[in-house]
């Protein structure tokens, strides 16, 4: 990768980064909270010494724990929407930048259709995939951060 190259993938990270925080951090934080909260539940399970009627405190209890759990997988389902759609945002861009990349170069007539295609084959098409590669990367790191 030349420092063009590389430049180009550190703005790309630079502009995504605040995207991926704004959006992804939030919910991150009440998927933690609500882990938190379920681990305190299954531990004052662990330790409730129970009444006479146990078998509806049973089901309180099981009722609370699962609406948790529920809760911590609808939004880890919506923190996997929330990436999906900054990638595909992200991907759009880029895909938008090759067509304009594409059209500058044809409207200045250095190229025919074929010549142009073979330069996008071996001088954009490649960054372009390492750019999908990096943003891929970018928000599985952002996730599991």
């Amino acid at each position: 990768m030349n420092f063009i190259e590389h430049s180009k993938l550190s703005q790309c990270k630079a502009k995504l980064q605040p995207t991926i925080s704004s959006t992804c951090e939030p919910i991150g934080l009440n998927i933690a909270e609500q882990t938190r909260h379920f681990v305190e539940h299954t531990n004052m399970l662990n330790t409730f010494i129970p009444p006479i009627s146990t078998k509806e405190n049973a089901e309180k209890w099981h009722k609370q724990a699962y609406d948790i759990v529920n809760t911590i997988v609808n939004q880890r389902q919506e923190l996997i929407h929330q990436m999906i759609e900054i990638v595909e945002n992200e991907i759009d861009i880029l895909e938008k930048e090759s067509r304009t990349i594409q059209d500058k170069v044809l409207q200045t007539k250095v190229y025919n259709t074929e010549q142009i295609q073979m330069v996008f084959e071996r001088d954009i098409k490649p960054l372009f995939e390492e750019r999908k590669q990096f943003l891929q990367e970018s928000v599985i790191d952002q996730a599991e951060v």
